[in-house]
């Protein structure tokens, strides 16, 4: 009395008495990091030495700082809609005194650096001006759920490329 039974041999349970958890790939599954020791933030490419993940900045941290820094320059800051607070895409619709509008979104370039691209226009002129922005909008938010709004109603468009030179 008061002996615990041995461990079986071949047993599921090992001789602790509980079970192993996550310790192995079951069923077939193959774990998510195969460098368990490196981790996934430091894997390296192995024939350029860098790392393959890049760290990139938060949506939402993005978002507040768009917030911030057009309050702080006079302007005014409206979230049209919500994305995904991690890695959703940012459209800005800017606004020069009710006027002037344009749409602004961030792209990678080749380098991998981020640059903001104005994608519509109000300008007649405009290479990017295909219908109206609400329709540009609409066809924006079909292909991408995950997408931020935001309008940014400025003072003038040397304040706005300010605002978006801090920001890229």
């Amino acid at each position: 009395m008061g002996k615990r039974p041995p461990a079986r041999l071949g047993g599921r349970i090992p001789a602790g008495g509980q079970p192993w958890r996550g310790d192995r790939a079951r069923h077939g599954h193959v774990h998510a990091l195969a460098h368990r020791a490196v981790g996934a933030g430091r894997l390296q490419a192995a024939d350029r030495g860098q790392p393959v993940i890049e760290p990139r900045l938060a949506t939402h941290v993005r978002i507040e700082a768009l917030k911030r820094l057009t309050a702080a320059s006079g302007g005014f800051a409206t979230i049209i809609a919500k994305g995904d607070p991690v890695s959703g895409a940012i459209l800005i619709a800017r606004t020069v005194r009710g006027q002037d509008n344009a749409l602004f979104e961030l792209f990678r370039g080749l380098d991998g650096q981020a640059e903001w691209q104005e994608v519509w226009s109000d300008d007649s002129g405009s290479l990017a001006r295909q219908g109206s922005m609400d329709e540009y909008v609409e066809r924006r938010r079909l292909r991408d759920a995950d997408l931020w709004i935001i309008e940014l109603d400025v003072a003038s468009r040397a304040q706005f490329n300010a605002i978006m030179g801090q920001t890229s």
